[in-house]
Order: C-alpha cells, then structure tokens, then sequence
C-alpha cells in the first residue's frame, strides 16, 4: 500500500495567500491600465458621466461648472397650483435646489481609484463598457418650500385662527384658535417638493378643507415664559459692545396651565393664568450716547387707508419701536409683532385675496415690515429672511416689499455692525417713519437700492354669472392688475465712488384677473362694463433712489435669465390706493 499524503494546513496557507497575492496584483493592474487609458490618476476618467454630462477628462473644477450649467435650463421650469378656476404659477428659480454638484464630482474622481478591491474591479468595467453614471442627489430647501407656501396662503384668505398667548403684567394670556377653511400644509409642501425633485413642469391640485388650529403644548409655553430674571448690563466681548436688557423672570405650575386649557376648551374669550413675577434687580441703564446717529431710515405712505388700518399700523409700530439689536443678533419681526388678534388691539382691515377684496384681521402690518425691510436694506444690515408678497403692493418701490404671515412666514435681518442698533417705528400723519439709530461703522459708505423690472405677465378676465343683476349688466368687480418680475440690486459707494453693484433678489409677482359679473336676472338691460386695462400703479414721491441708465460696474453680479424679459425699466414707488390693500 502506498503512504496515504497527509493534508499540511500551514503550507495551504500560503499557498492560498500567493493565489490572493497574485489576483490583487493583476486586477490591481488591470485596474491602474483602465485608469490610465480612460483618463488617469488626476483627471476623471473618460466614460464617466453625471447625470448625462460626460465629464471625462475634466479635473474638479471643471466637471463642477460643467454639471452647474446643465441645470442652468431648469429653472426655466414652472409649477402651477391649481385651485377652482384660479392658477398660481412660480418658477423653479423662486426655491432653493442644492444638486450637491461638488459630491457627485468627488465621486466622478476617485471613481475606479479607492474602495475594496471588488468594487474597484466592478467600476474599472463600467467605464470600459461606458456604463459609468452617477447620479446627482438634489435636495430642496424645506424653508424656501415652507416661505412660498405661507405666501400663498396669505394670498388665497385662509380662515383658520392658530391659538395665541402674551403676556399681560402678572396674567398669561391666552386665546383659543378657531377652525376654518384652509389648505393642509404639510401634503402641499411634499407635493411641491416631489415635483421640484422631478426637475419637470407639473400641475398640483389645490383644495380647500376644514382644518383645525394647532392643539395647544403647554410644556413649550413653559419653556419659553417661565425663566428667571435678567439684570440690564452692558459689556464688550471681542471688541464688539452689547446691552444685555433687564427681563423680568416669571413662575407658575405646569399643571395649572394644562387645567386652565383644558377648562376652557371652545371657549371664544381671551382667558388667564396668574403669574409669580420675579423683578431684576438692575432694571435699566445709561443708554445715552449709544444711539446717537441715524444709520438708515425710510417712510412709506398710508395714503388710501382707512381708519382700522391705520391702527394696525400703528400697533405693529409700537411693537417693534425701540428694539434693540446686540451685534449679530437677528431681529425677528414676527417675534416682536405677537400675536395678530383682536385681544391685541388688531381690527379688520381691507386685504385682498384671490377671492378679492376681503376683511382680514391686522391688515396694514406687512407695510411696517416692508418699511423696515427697506431701512435695513439702506443701512447695508444683513438680510437674513424675506420674501415678496404673491401680488404688488402700493407701499413701497416693486422688489422692496416684504410680506409676513404669523406663525409662517418671517422678516429677519441681522446686526452686522460691532455696536448695538435701536429700532424707532411709528407714524406721523400719514407716514409710517422707521429710523435705524447706533454708530455708523464708515460714514463714507452710502447704499443705493436698484429695482428693475425685466417682465410683466398680463391679468386674464373672468366672467362671472350674478342672478342679483338684470339679465345683460355687466358690472367689474376687480378691475385686475398685472404682473411683474422685479430683479433687485445693491449699489455701495464709497466716498461718491460706485464700488460694487450686487444681485440682491428676483420679486415674481403674480396677476390678479379681471372679474366681471354678469346679470342673469329676468328683464333686458344693456350690457356694460369698465374696459380691460393693464392697470398698474404710477410713481409718487417716496421712490427709492435709483439709476435710469446703465453703466459700467465694478463687481456686477448678474440676476438670474428672465425667459421673457423686455427692456429694463427702473421700478418706482405705486400709488394707485385700489393697489394698497395686498396682504396683511
């Protein structure tokens, strides 16, 4: 018998490690010869593609510009809300889009370079058989989503109340929201997002339904009113100085507030909880030569308002009045305005809706926001959040306004200066005045505020049967009003010299239709109507200083391509009263 072999596991071992040794080296090599065939080490290798553009050859920066122009021609894309017989229409370029572009290079780049030595091998293949493809991940931006969503809403006269609280000396206030007819947000702004990510035009459905004010969180309320006293201070940090102003400090049970609430469910009157004031033992102190200089003002007109208007002006005025900013802290207009409601002193005001002229509780409060959006823009603050009114406005210059809708949509801006800033608001006679007062940083520097407009979209005529009128009348219920597309600039001069001339932001402005009613009753009557006009506001004296004529300058950033831009003109103040009624 011959001796049977026997089985050595240590020599198995290395025979197996040269089997391994020698693969890695030949795909290793097979891999190295792909690359340096199809591209080399340092560039993307040919064949590689992201999202359809042949990047091959490019270095990073390069395939970077190369992938950003290709999603240059959608943001020429439009989405249409539709609701009834009316049709809002924004384009792609009015939200934020990131394609994460610099990812997708990256990864253009070490495509077939780094990894497992199996996924090295799978990739070298597909660039062989030009099956290379990444995808871009595009994101888009919640915020911007949510801030359109609000403007339509504000646009279309949603009736639901949220509910509400403030503070009142010792008593916490609170006011129950009320249910109405609305849009169901968070489905509308998916939806929006969905058609955004599929980087085609599309239509989105609109209903209006009966939707019910957020329930009440009683723990948030006592994360936010019950904290302990602040004594008013001032100190420099960095070389920047700041107030830090006195806070009174109050106390209560979490429980009694959950009780009062639930006590008083579907109860239409305001209702309180006493509170346990704690005082700061420093109450206030010397502010005098701190705001001594006015670092940027303006004024807009209430000319055609009435009388409860008015008021809710000037209560927004009052609420934001004297407000300080330490540096860089971001004034929220919003929070400093509270509460919009009658048990805050709002009344019923005109506003206009896309079911037209409407009362709205604390109309007039966005003509205070857009005249402090445009004192912020002249003292050349930082501008944190804002956004254009769905429609134009008659308060200031078209591209200056800035709409505010509670709980949604926000005005902020920031102090980007090293000293505190004090905010003055109020109204005289028929101006609304806001001074933005501290130190001026360079009393050589002067901000001039561009707005031009570079299209205009045309308002449709709706008729309307109305069996209260004879058969035949027609009577125009709303005479329309166009459209425009309004891009905006800053201007900064030194000295009397221009120094630079930025992009600031592009204003989309949606036509307001035609309405004509037409009688159906019984009994003949000659028809007649007002004749169909582009009606547009005229210029009046408090327009933003700008320039007619365009000329050289130094580093200009171009506004985004307007497909339909005509000759640009520069936009003035409105003053047309049937114009100043849009939003709140």
């Amino acid at each position: 018998m011959s001796e049977e072999k026997k089985f050595n596991p240590k020599k198995a071992l290395i025979v197996a490690a040269a089997v391994i040794a020698l693969i890695m080296a030949v795909t290793g090599a097979y891999c190295s010869f792909l690359i340096s065939r199809y591209g080399g080490n340092t560039a993307i290798a040919k064949g590689i593609t992201i999202d359809g553009v042949d990047v091959g050859g490019m270095d990073e920066k390069k395939a970077e510009q190369a992938v950003l122009e290709s999603k240059e021609p959608l943001k020429e894309n439009t989405l249409e809300l539709v609701m009834d017989e009316k049709i809002t229409t924004a384009g792609f370029d009015e939200f934020d889009i990131d394609y994460h572009v610099g990812e997708a290079v990256k990864e253009a780049v070490s495509y077939g370079k780094t990894g497992s030595l199996f996924k090295r091998i799978s990739e070298c293949r597909n660039i062989k058989n030009g099956k290379a493809e990444i995808k871009t991940k595009p994101e888009v931006s919640e915020e911007s989503v949510s801030d359109y969503v609000a403007a339509y809403f504000q646009s279309i006269g949603t009736t639901v109340v949220e509910n509400s609280y403030r503070i009142e000396g010792d008593k916490l206030v609170l006011q129950n929201g009320k249910a109405g007819q609305g849009v169901d947000r968070e489905p509308l702004i998916k939806d929006i997002k969905e058609l955004l990510l599929s980087g085609k035009s599309g239509k989105i459905g609109v209903n209006l339904a009966y939707i019910e004010p957020a329930p009440w969180d009683a723990s948030a309320i006592e994360k936010e009113v019950a904290k302990g006293p602040e004594n008013a201070n001032y100190e420099k940090r960095d070389g920047k100085g700041y107030i830090v102003e006195a806070k009174k400090g109050y106390k209560f049970k979490l429980s009694d507030l959950e009780k009062l609430i639930k006590e008083n469910e579907g109860n239409e009157e305001p209702y309180s909880l006493t509170l346990e004031v704690i005082e700061p033992t420093i109450g206030k102190i010397d502010e005098s030569g701190m705001f001594t200089e006015v670092i940027s003002e303006y004024s807009s007109s209430l000319a055609g308002s009435d009388a409860n208007r008015r008021k809710n002006v000037e209560i927004a005025c009052a609420s934001i009045n004297g407000s300080v900013l330490n540096p860089g802290e971001i004034f929220s207009y919003n929070a400093a305005l509270g509460p919009v409601t009658t048990a805050a002193g709002y009344r019923a005001a005109t506003i206009f809706t896309t079911k037209g002229h409407e009362q709205g509780i604390g109309g007039g409060v966005c003509q205070v926001s857009s005249t402090l959006y445009s004192a912020a823009l002249y003292g050349n603050f930082e501008i944190v959040k804002r956004r254009n009114h769905m429609y134009i406005v008659g308060y200031v210059p078209y591209g200056q306004d800035a709409t505010v809708y509670e709980g949604e949509l926000d005005f902020r801006f920031k102090n980007n200066t090293n000293e505190p800033i004090k905010i003055t608001a109020g109204v005289s006679g028929g101006t609304v005045i806001i001074k933005i007062l501290g130190k001026k940083p360079d009393p050589s520097i002067k901000v001039e505020i561009e707005n031009i407009i570079v299209g205009r979209s045309s308002p449709q005529t709706v008729v309307k049967e109305d069996p209260s009128l004879p058969a035949g009348k027609v009577v125009v219920s709303e005479k329309g009003t166009i459209g425009m597309t309004v891009d905006s600039y800053k201007k900064i001069f030194k000295n009397g010299q221009l120094q630079s001339r930025d992009f600031l932001h592009r204003s989309v402005y949606q036509p307001i239709n035609r309405i004509e009613l037409r009688g159906t009753a019984g009994g003949a009557a000659e028809a007649s109507a007002e004749p169909a006009e582009e009606n547009i506001p005229s210029s009046q004296g408090n327009e933003a200083p700008s320039v007619q004529e365009q000329t050289e300058k130094p580093e200009e950033k171009p506004a985004p391509a307007e497909s339909e831009a005509k000759t640009p003109e520069t936009s003035a103040t409105p003053s047309e009263t049937e114009n100043n009624y849009d939003g709140i």
